[in-house]
């Protein structure tokens, strides 16, 4: 009896452990990041030059593959992994970036997706205006005593 018990526990550990590290060995442990070159981004509304980059153990890659709404944006053996991109070239609204990793041992993984709003020029000069546009009177209701002290000591000189 001891004997089944313990058969069935080794068993019941070797399932959960050997499903554990299969389920580890298959995560990707790599990322996308996109970054502003020239141009609009506030949070997630972007416009202008940007520069996608693959992120994680770069000498084990082969082939990355770069893509925006399942769409191939680019495709690459060179490091660094990259590709600059300007979000004219694409209609305006929300976009899905990722990358799909080859490994030189023949494993691929997929990069969690990273989503952005690309603006048109004129969508963007409109949100600039509207961080730019403050009320001079609505910064004198709020400020302190010491701010305007402040304020006042540095407009004497």
């Amino acid at each position: 009896m001891k004997t089944k018990i313990l058969i069935a526990l080794t068993i019941c550990l070797g399932l959960i452990f050997g499903t554990a590290q299969i389920g580890y060995a298959q995560e990707s442990t790599y990322t996308v990041h996109v970054r502003r070159d020239f141009g609009y981004g506030m949070g997630s509304d972007i416009q202008g030059t940007f520069s996608i980059r693959l992120l994680g153990d770069e000498e084990k890659v082969d082939r990355v593959t770069f893509f925006i709404d399942d769409e191939v944006l680019y495709e690459t053996k060179e490091q660094p992994f990259s590709y600059q991109f300007k979000t004219e070239d694409f209609q305006s609204g929300i976009h899905r970036l990722y990358a799909e990793v080859l490994q030189t041992d023949g494993q691929s993984f997929e990069t969690s997706a990273v989503q952005y709003n690309f603006l048109s020029q004129k969508e963007a000069n409109r949100q600039i205006r509207n961080v730019l546009t403050v009320s001079y009177t609505y910064l004198r209701a709020h400020e302190t005593v010491l701010d305007l002290v402040c304020r006042l000591l540095l407009e004497k000189k």
